[in-house]
């Protein structure tokens, strides 16, 4: 029987949220013409972790899973991320 990813509830772990890092560079390297290398995707994955983590620093406004799964269904990177990270030094495809 496969784990059921829907039955998590609370805080998401830091291995959840850099899932959602890695998806969330993904993305962003597709949509917006970045080159498809390892060094353009560790440098966007590390910034996103970064946001992500800051975003839910607060006690009261943790990352959850609920939010995650929002995230993972998302064809789109929030505006609200996207505009806190910094690209600066990527390559162009």
């Amino acid at each position: 029987m496969a784990f059921d990813f829907n039955s998590l509830t609370g805080n998401a772990s830091l291995k959840t949220v850099r899932a959602v890092a890695n998806r969330f560079a993904k993305l962003t390297m597709e949509q917006q013409g970045y080159e498809d290398s390892a060094k353009n995707f560790v440098i966007l994955r590390g910034r996103f972790f970064a946001v992500i983590c800051s975003k839910g620093a607060s006690e009261d406004n943790r990352v959850t899973y609920d939010q995650t799964r929002k995230w993972f269904k998302s064809r789109v990177v929030p505006k609200d991320i996207l505009t806190n990270v910094k690209t600066d030094g990527l390559v162009k495809a």
